[in-house]
C-alpha cells in the first residue's frame, strides 16, 4: 500500500478525532445534532487527495542535495 497524501491522512485523523468527538459528547449527555456532517466532508477530503494523487504529478516529492 502506498503512503497516503496530506489530504488522506487529514481525513482519516478527522475521521477518528470526530468519532471520539461524537462518543465523548454521547458519554457526558450532550448533543450536537450536525456531527454527522463531518463524517462526508472527511470523506470528500480524502476522495480529493485521491484524486490529487490519480492526477498529480508522479513527483514523490524526494529532495536530493
Amino acid at each position: 500500500m502506498k503512503k497516503l497524501n496530506f489530504f488522506q491522512s487529514l481525513s482519516i485523523t478527522g475521521l477518528i478525532f470526530s468519532f471520539a468527538a461524537q462518543m465523548l459528547l454521547l458519554i457526558v449527555g450532550k448533543e450536537v445534532k450536525t456531527i454527522w456532517a463531518l463524517y462526508p466532508t472527511w470523506v470528500v477530503v480524502f476522495l480529493l487527495g485521491t484524486a490529487f494523487r490519480f492526477f498529480g504529478s508522479n513527483d514523490d516529492h524526494h529532495y536530493h542535495h
